[in-house]
């Protein structure tokens, strides 16, 4: 560390300590020592201590491309680092915290493969559900930071990484979250579902900060991938059971199925290119018989992001620039009726018919209650 202050503040005035350390590929024998199982943690942590100092207060254009320059970076961010205690997480996702910040479109071009692919930007986003708020915290601002970047060739690697590593990681815990809170409603165990609760909160949260970022394609990317992975199988049991006014079913899963989808359409409102589809998904008559009928496999879109049938295309007919055969086809589809829009307006009883939607508060109880608010968030959604 001394080493490191004494190189950063002599650096501008007096580059001979700084060139000293590149010739002896000082910044090559730290990534061999990082990626060594060998190497006591202490040190791993005086090192990335180290090489943090140096790139936050790198002065010189050439120190700084020096730093980030020849894929030693790269290296250490897809290589296999072992976290070997809560000390060394921290100093790493500062490390990548430290590189993200200081990149812009033309520098963060050397951290982009041959393949396309963005370790820097896969590694912090492994990191943005970390137990610690702190790790977290650090992971997902290297992770906004490298999404905010406007060179087409990196934000088409942001793009590719957001697809592959974090949507399916945020979908998925909030799958985990929604999950641990039906289980504590049914054991009546508060304690479990407040921290499911707050589980949740954070992640919709963190998905409404990339939302308003306003990146189209990663935009698209959550919707189709959030709505078709994350919401529509707990639509989808919510609509097999029924509930009706008579607390038939299963009363747990029910009222988590309305408080999730409230609180993603309550947080996300803004932005239409999420809550128009699953506005429509709710609350259209019809659908095409695909999304009914046909279920995503859950478990190969959650590992890599990639296509996931019906829904995900049908949810595609809402972005121009995503329109093609595949998807015309979905639109034309034989339409049956919305078994999510029959599950939603249950709790209410047969009396009422449609145009009592506009009417209905949340005074009722249970599920009633739920539904009440999700119907009353989507009319005040900013995005339809």
């Amino acid at each position: 560390r001394l080493v490191a202050e004494a190189i950063s503040a002599r650096e501008r005035l007096d580059a001979s300590l700084f060139d000293l350390f590149c010739e002896k590929q000082m910044l090559s024998s730290f990534v061999a020592a990082l990626l060594a199982p060998s190497v006591p943690s202490a040190a791993k942590v005086q090192m990335l201590q180290t090489m943090s100092m140096l790139l936050q207060n790198a002065q010189r254009e050439t120190s700084f491309y020096y730093l980030i320059s020849g894929g030693q970076l790269s290296q250490l961010c897809s290589g296999d680092f072992a976290f070997a205690d809560d000390e060394l997480t921290t100093w790493f996702v500062t490390f990548l915290k430290s590189v993200a910040l200081r990149l812009n479109g033309e520098s963060a071009r050397l951290f982009v493969g041959p393949e396309g692919n963005l370790a820097l930007f896969d590694r912090a986003a492994a990191l943005t559900r970390h137990a610690d708020p702190l790790v977290r915290a650090s992971a997902r601002t290297a992770v906004l930071s490298l999404m905010r970047l406007d060179d087409p060739h990196v934000c088409s690697a942001v793009v590719a990484a957001a697809s592959r590593s974090l949507v399916p990681g945020v979908t998925r815990g909030l799958r985990e979250a929604w999950s641990e809170a039906t289980l504590a409603q049914r054991s009546g165990d508060s304690g479990a579902l407040r921290k499911a609760l707050e589980a949740e909160d954070d992640l919709v949260g963190f998905v409404g900060d990339v939302l308003d970022l306003n990146a189209a394609q990663v935009s698209e990317t959550i919707t189709r991938h959030f709505l078709a992975v994350g919401l529509r199988p707990l639509l989808a049991g919510l609509a097999r059971r029924g509930p009706s006014p008579s607390g038939d079913g299963d009363a747990a899963s029910d009222t988590v199925a309305f408080h999730a989808t409230a609180a993603c359409a309550l947080s996300w409102g803004g932005h239409r290119s999420l809550v128009e589809p699953l506005a429509r998904l709710l609350l259209q008559p019809s659908l095409p018989r695909g999304i009914v009928v046909e279920q995503p496999n859950i478990e190969a879109a959650s590992s890599d992001g990639t296509s996931i049938g019906p829904l995900e295309e049908w949810t595609a007919s809402f972005s121009s620039s995503s329109k093609g055969p595949r998807v015309a086809a979905r639109e034309a589809e034989e339409q049956v009726a919305n078994p999510f829009r029959a599950a939603l307006l249950a709790p209410f009883g047969r009396e009422r018919d449609n145009d009592s939607l506009v009417s209905l508060d949340s005074r009722g109880s249970g599920a009633r209650a739920l539904a009440s608010w999700l119907l009353a968030v989507l009319r005040r959604a900013q995005g339809l």
